[in-house]
């Protein structure tokens, strides 16, 4: 008999408890971890960054455009300048990452492998990433990047280049009223500074 009161006695608590149980009504932030792992291009940006802020380098600047040419020394600050355009670029990558899928091709001609970054969502400026990495070391050759802005009813087609401890190029086209298309083309070339 006493086996059977502690059943029911057991059985009720188990009942009663169950029944204080609250419901949690709150929302729960999803705090699952990113594991989108793909080229750290604003970690190669900064250090280019600081492979040119650290040595005396000779930091050229060549503008085309159409017929025209221009060449000037210009200083680091100049540099660091038109480097932040690049950083900018690769700050959106990381935060847009979700939106672009990665193909990898192993090219066995130049050792090296090449990451295709395709935007997914045609209403982002960058739709286009490829990165040449060195096959030994996983460390950028070069890096080509190719963007798509409307503004009003000109489009303009960037294609931004990098080679590593080398030089960058910002090339633009775009057409005004029908025209013939315009291109500019701005590089960056830093090279040491020869001993005389």
């Amino acid at each position: 008999m006493k086996c059977i009161a502690y059943i029911h006695l057991l059985a009720a608590l188990l009942f009663f408890s169950g029944c204080k149980e609250k419901k949690s009504t709150t929302n729960k932030v999803n705090t699952q971890k990113d594991t989108t792992s793909y080229y750290p291009l604003l970690a190669f940006i900064e250090e280019q960054k600081r492979y040119v802020d650290l040595r005396d380098f000779r930091i050229t600047r060549i503008t085309k455009q159409t017929n025209h040419s221009k060449q000037e020394l210009i200083a680091k600050e100049t540099f660091l300048s038109e480097l932040s355009i690049f950083q900018k670029i690769a700050t959106d990558f990381e935060k847009q990452k979700k939106d672009y899928k990665e193909t990898i091709f192993q090219d066995l001609g130049t050792d090296s492998y090449a990451l295709t970054y395709q935007c997914t969502n045609p209403s982002l400026s960058i739709q286009r990433i490829d990165i040449l990495l060195r096959s030994q070391t996983n460390t950028a050759k070069q890096i080509f990047i190719r963007s798509f802005d409307q503004h009003e009813d000109t489009g303009f087609i960037k294609q931004f280049s990098f080679w590593a401890d080398k030089k960058m190029e910002i090339t633009t086209e775009y057409t005004v009223r029908n025209n013939e298309p315009i291109r500019e083309t701005k590089i960056i070339e830093w090279a040491k500074v020869s001993n005389k």
